[in-house]
């Protein structure tokens, strides 16, 4: 029997940040140009924007590139006015099960190598 951990597991106050989908320092611009790139309704990351405690989700949603702020309410993850989260982790399970926009769910965390897959060989 090898169990490799040893003590007790901190609890993570950012989860997110370990998620494949969260990016730390990525611009508007660079979210839509990698959004543009996978052409699937229901791609998705989430961005922590530059200079601020506040994030966003950059989406694809009918063919175009979506930008929407995540608001912080003392420790809870607000988007809209309505949706309260604990953590960007619970927001984006909980839009994996519900539509985000227009019966649009989170289906494919953009990812490097999703974006791989979908830049194919890079001419020059």
């Amino acid at each position: 029997g090898s169990s490799g951990s040893s003590g007790d597991p901190v609890p993570n106050p950012n989860p997110h940040e370990s998620k494949p989908w969260y990016y730390d320092r990525l611009s508007r611009g660079e979210a839509e140009d990698m959004l543009m790139r996978i052409p699937r309704d229901g791609a998705f990351l989430i961005r922590k924007r530059e200079g601020t405690d506040s994030y966003a989700i950059t989406f694809r949603a009918r063919g175009k590139v979506k930008h929407c702020r995540i608001n912080r309410d003392g420790r809870h993850f607000v988007l809209g006015t309505s949706a309260y989260f604990e953590s960007l982790v619970e927001l984006v399970s909980y839009y994996e099960k519900h539509a985000l926009y227009r019966k649009m769910r989170l289906r494919y965390p953009v990812t490097p190598e999703l974006l791989e897959r979908y830049s194919g060989p890079s001419s020059g």
